[in-house]
């Protein structure tokens, strides 16, 4: 089986045609037009799409259901699948699969929760599962395959210079998670390369100790939380509340054990109410708070968007921040990449930066946290727009469509936006700017025409002879078939 089957050339029938004309067993019959290959003894191979899951809660005959490329299976199947083999006597469902994203439902039911005993030893057993990891390097006979070995080594080379990224690598050759998706901002060896930047580059943490709160919707996932110590993130953690009041007091009796010196949280949406419940938490105490409102108009509106080399985005010189960013979030999103980008480019490529700029993430974190946060940063696509832009929560739930034609449902990066916010720009942490009236350069695209800093604010009539944007943003292009 396959979670879409729309023929039978999509299946392992014919493969399993040819090892049973191979072997010289007898006794098999094969019937195309009934996707089956049936045995002289009863006992027989039949094959399906799992499109519509309700029928398969009549197959209560099969003892062995083998689903084949079975990443993407979603969790209503693996629900149903379950329940359709109770009574049936030794029946046992097969799964085989390259695991594709951390947050993916075959890795959150069959990985996630094993992940020491897999990594320790390969494989994992218990009295309802047996789940084993296999590569190529477990494969006896792979090296006498010469098209595989050149295969290998195909991307071995494109590894070597640059063509492949090392998650893709991993990913394809090792069975690493793939998080990477086309037109997210955020490329997994960034991520990657953020782990302990600072002992990597030998820089001592300074600054600021900031706590951040991303409050979940309700019913529907859990808080985020971090904790940073100037571009140290020392800590993030998804709280687990019933409503987003109780996250608030758990994330502020944190903050003050942390001792930050400041305390945001996203004041969009569920957030809005907190501020009264914020300050009754953090009353009398050294802890200057702020409430993150995304949906603002980007920082210094009327600033011109300072280039940097990774532009993608093929921003027109002089374009101005409120022509090139949908919003505040959309402008510290990619703020937020960009330090990831250099802590990449400082860390791989030797080409250090101001150490402000870079992030560096814990190791000491949570495995599975750090897991979960790099899923979120490398799944976040930029939203098809005449400016810089990304989808909502809810239209993440619901699907985005690829560039390949493929919709893909993305869960809600709550621990990614607390991390953004607390990086947010009106802000710093010391108490000396109230957020309501902060209005400095961003950490990026704030600079004059002739290069200085634009620290004041532009009447009308000047923002009016500012050149336009001109942003050609590369809209996905759907394909008229699958490749």
């Amino acid at each position: 089986m396959r979670e879409r089957m729309k023929s039978l050339r999509e299946s392992i029938y014919e493969g399993i045609k040819e090892r049973i004309r191979e072997q010289g067993f007898s006794g098999f019959n094969s019937i195309p037009s009934n996707w089956e290959i049936v045995n002289a003894n009863g006992g027989k191979f039949q094959f399906g799409g799992l499109q519509n899951v309700i029928d398969m809660k009549g197959s209560f005959n099969y003892k062995i259901f083998l689903n084949e490329e079975a990443a993407r299976i979603k969790q209503k199947t693996l629900d149903t699948l379950g329940a359709t083999l109770r009574g049936v006597e030794n029946a046992e469902l097969w799964y085989i699969w390259n695991p594709e994203s951390y947050t993916d439902p075959m890795s959150t039911e069959f990985i996630i929760p094993y992940q020491a005993e897999l990594d320790r030893q390969g494989y994992y057993e218990d009295d309802y599962h047996l789940i084993i990891n296999v590569n190529f390097n477990d494969n006896p006979w792979f090296f006498e395959d010469s098209a595989l070995t050149e295969e290998y080594e195909k991307d071995r080379q494109k590894l070597a210079d640059g063509r492949m990224s090392s998650s893709r690598f991993n990913h394809i050759w090792h069975g690493a998670f793939s998080d990477d998706i086309e037109t997210s901002i955020i490329k997994p060896d960034w991520f990657d390369a953020c782990i302990d930047a600072h002992i990597k580059l030998g820089i001592e943490p300074t600054g600021f100790r900031v706590s951040a709160l991303d409050p979940a919707d309700v019913g529907r996932d859990e808080s985020g939380y971090i904790e940073r110590h100037g571009i140290l993130i020392e800590h993030i953690e998804e709280l687990e509340a019933a409503n987003a009041n109780i996250a608030c007091d758990i994330a502020c009796s944190k903050a003050k054990s942390y001792g930050a010196n400041s305390f945001g949280w996203d004041g969009d949406g569920l957030g809005a109410p907190l501020r009264n419940q914020v300050e009754r938490n953090l009353s009398g105490l050294d802890i200057v708070t702020y409430m993150y409102k995304g949906s603002k108009s980007p920082h210094l509106e009327n600033a011109i968007f300072q280039f940097n080399e990774n532009d993608a985005y093929k921003i027109r010189k002089g374009a101005l921040n409120k022509d090139v960013f949908t919003n505040r979030k959309s402008q510290n999103i990619l703020y937020f990449s960009e330090r990831m980008r250099k802590t990449y480019e400082w860390v791989v490529n030797k080409k250090p930066c101001d150490p402000d700029d870079i992030i560096s993430i814990s190791s000491q974190i949570d495995k599975k946290m750090i897991a979960k946060f790099r899923a979120e940063c490398c799944r976040l696509p930029v939203k098809p727009s005449d400016k810089i832009a990304f989808y909502s929560k809810d239209e993440m739930r619901r699907g985005v469509l690829m560039p390949n034609g493929d919709r893909i449902k993305i869960p809600s990066p709550n621990l990614l936006d607390a991390a953004v916010l607390s990086f947010d720009d009106d802000f710093k942490g010391d108490g000396s700017i109230r957020p309501e009236d902060a209005f400095r350069p961003a950490t990026i695209g704030a600079k004059t025409m002739d290069g200085r800093p634009d620290n004041r604010r532009m009447s009308k009539a000047e923002s009016m002879k500012r050149p336009s944007a001109g942003i050609v943003h590369p809209r996905p292009i759907r394909p008229m078939g699958k490749h």
